[in-house]
């Protein structure tokens, strides 16, 4: 599997370049990619199936070819994964779950103790995504730690994956319009280095 790990971009160039490898894939002239990147400031990301006007927090919004519900950016590294969904299972539900295991297992080696989230009835609770862990997102003592989305066409899936390197509550609450601290916990929280969790990803992803 490929590995890029990119600069700071905008949210759009994020987006762009995750689906470029997604339909490269598909279309046969790519490659399986694990890609590590930021955000150039801080933006809103929102799901396959939501609407921009439904989001006013004076940043940029992009939507993401993945599902899910709307996502802060700009305070976290974000991965995505573009591999051949036959590696992973025989339907969306079962990729998505062993795709959720992989990132737990990385945790698991960090010495931490995560959960991947079971219940399916928080889904709709918000239209935020950090307000509330959705199925298949790991925990840590009940906090988000990873959100996490999936993708599957043709035979390919896309993954997108985000956690809080730190968490500067006085910006993310103000432009959340919301006390998130209770709900969220960061990598400098758990003093877990960025580049062991990239480090250990890789080696599951068998790089």
């Amino acid at each position: 599997m490929k590995v890029i790990e990119d600069k700071e971009l905008t949210g759009k160039e994020n987006m762009e370049k995750d689906l470029y490898l997604f339909k490269s894939l598909i279309e046969g002239r790519g490659e399986p990619t694990l890609r590590f990147y930021k955000w150039k400031e801080p933006t809103l990301s929102i799901g396959l199936h939501q609407k921009e006007e439904e989001f006013d927090l004076g940043i940029p919004v992009v939507k993401r070819p993945t599902g899910g519900r709307a996502l802060l950016h700009g305070f976290d590294l974000s991965f995505s994964i573009v591999d051949y969904a036959e590696k992973w299972g025989n339907s969306p539900a079962i990729i998505y779950m062993n795709l959720a295991k992989v990132i737990k297992n990385v945790f698991l080696k960090l010495g931490l103790k995560v959960s991947i989230t079971r219940s399916k009835g928080v889904r709709n609770l918000n239209k935020f995504c950090m307000f509330a862990p959705s199925f298949g997102e790991i925990t840590f003592n009940n906090k988000k730690l990873v959100a996490y989305a999936t993708r599957t066409e043709k035979g390919v899936i896309l993954a997108h994956g985000s956690l809080f390197l730190y968490f500067d509550s006085g910006k993310i609450c103000k432009l959340l319009k919301r006390d998130i601290r209770d709900a969220v916990v960061s990598l400098s929280d758990l003093n877990i280095e960025e580049k062991k969790f990239k480090r250990i990803l890789k080696t599951e992803l068998v790089i």
